[in-house]
């Protein structure tokens, strides 16, 4: 199984408030979409829950410890369970806060969108502590200017693993 990390965050690693995004950024969205479709996607109850509706043309797997009703979803409780279900495919994880913290020892590359602000509050964040600089590095950059339809400057990254999990 290749594990990838999907995330969004301010500098400060703010990542939602209540459930949900902090911002609408129609460029993270389509940065997203390009990466994630075809493939499958990982995430917690929580994440699960603040989709308005499954995503087109990927496959969703919800980590919950409690029995969940989730249409059109896998439901699993531990990575072993991921593991069978993926096999050596590549998987995405793209939140919340405890999956990331549950992944992250076993990723391989992590798509991150830094949104260019600090003016925003919320109540969740990535969890910094296991973004160790030394275990990463940076093979693709690219900038996207605040527009009419995102209010924010971006920075889309691809962060590789240089050491093992």
């Amino acid at each position: 199984m290749r594990v990838s990390i999907v995330t969004c965050h301010t500098p400060d690693y703010l990542i939602g408030v209540n459930n949900k995004l902090p911002w609408h950024l129609p460029a993270d969205l389509a940065h997203f979409k390009k990466i994630t479709t075809g493939h499958i996607i990982v995430m917690g109850r929580k994440t699960y829950e603040s989709l308005s509706h499954p995503l087109a043309n990927r496959s969703h797997v919800v980590f919950s410890r409690n029995r969940l009703k989730a249409q059109g979803c896998y439901v699993i409780s531990t990575v072993d369970e991921l593991q069978t279900l993926v096999g050596n495919r590549e998987c995405f994880v793209i939140g919340g806060a405890q999956i990331y913290r549950l992944f992250m020892p076993l990723a391989n590359r992590i798509y991150q969108t830094l949104v260019m602000t600090n003016e925003l509050s919320g109540d969740t964040y990535f969890p910094i502590e296991l973004l160790k600089d030394e275990d990463w590095r940076v093979i693709e950059s690219y900038d996207y200017a605040t527009d009419k339809k995102n209010k924010y400057d971006l920075r889309f990254r691809l962060l590789e693993r240089v050491k093992s999990a």
